[in-house]
């Protein structure tokens, strides 16, 4: 009920959302502020302004991951009331996204590993996409000019590191 804790909570969830949001390049910028306000009114304060909405965290996961949640469900329902498709990036390997939902994965799991992919280095999201898309350890590390052993090594180590972060989240 401390007006300046909130002004300092949603100042800090503000970049959050908005840096969230950023994935959803068919989103004009002003959609994107209806939809920020949208979350904090509704998904974080409440209908009755009585912080309801955020009370419904319940601490299993981080706080982002669950916002993150939230943002994306709001997004989707948004783009798909407006008759938009949703396209995930995949231009550039500097924001690697694995669009596996043909592949019958959940939303949430698909949200989490495009998440977690984010905690790789450049060169290790460039290595992953590639593999992903069935390049050889051979074909890899001569694109790259490292031994092949190397690729190998490097591809294992993000797997357990891929693999931890989604056991934390």
């Amino acid at each position: 009920k401390n007006k300046k804790s909130e002004k300092i909570f949603i100042d800090l969830c503000y970049p959050i959302i908005w840096g969230a949001l950023k994935r959803f390049d068919q989103l004009s910028y002003e959609d994107k502020e209806d939809l920020i306000q949208n979350i904090i009114i509704k998904d974080i304060y409440g209908k009755e302004r009585d912080w309801s909405g955020i009370k419904k965290f319940r601490g299993d996961s981080k706080f982002t991951t669950y916002l993150y949640r939230i943002i994306t469900y709001r997004a989707l329902d948004f783009i798909k009331s407006k008759g938009m498709k949703y396209k995930s990036k995949t231009d550039s390997t500097d924001d690697v996204r694995i669009n596996i939902a043909s592949e019958g994965i959940s939303i949430d799991n698909q949200i989490a590993l495009n998440d977690a992919l984010l905690i790789l280095k450049n060169r290790e999201r460039e290595i992953v996409k590639l593999a992903s898309e069935g390049y050889k350890h051979r074909e890899i590390a001569d694109k790259f000019k490292i031994p092949v052993n190397t690729v190998s090594s490097l591809i294992s180590r993000v797997l357990k590191k891929l693999k931890n972060f989604m056991q934390e989240n």
